[in-house]
């Protein structure tokens, strides 16, 4: 059985505009982030932890705008969007002679 490892906030077309989409590694559900997509004209913004927490303000903010910008949003989770980062960096330090080496970690659902 599959488990379920995005989650779409599904508050606009289904259809890109220009074809773009706005991608922020880690925890980038962040108002300021919402109203720059927004000002981009981008209606598909892909990030790792868009979990609504009712104790954390800036996260039911970053959805208000979202969904009256009809911006849709897809978790990704937050480990998922960062560890390409890391895996580039394993190359980055072989070529200055350091040995190193990417360890698989686990993503996280509950940033979802």
């Amino acid at each position: 059985m599959l488990k379920k490892q995005l989650e779409l906030y599904d508050y606009g077309s289904s259809v890109l505009k220009d074809g773009l989409v706005a991608i922020a590694a880690g925890g980038g559900s962040y108002p300021f982030v919402a109203s720059e997509v927004d000002e981009l004209g981008i209606n598909l913004y892909i990030t790792g932890f868009t979990k609504p927490l009712k104790h954390f303000e800036p996260v039911l903010e970053f959805h208000r705008i979202a969904k009256e910008n009809l911006i849709n949003v897809i978790g990704a989770t937050h480990y998922s969007t960062e560890k390409f980062a890391c895996m580039s960096l394993v190359n980055y330090f072989k070529n200055l002679g350091l040995e190193s080496e990417f360890l698989e970690g686990k993503y996280y659902l509950e940033d979802l």
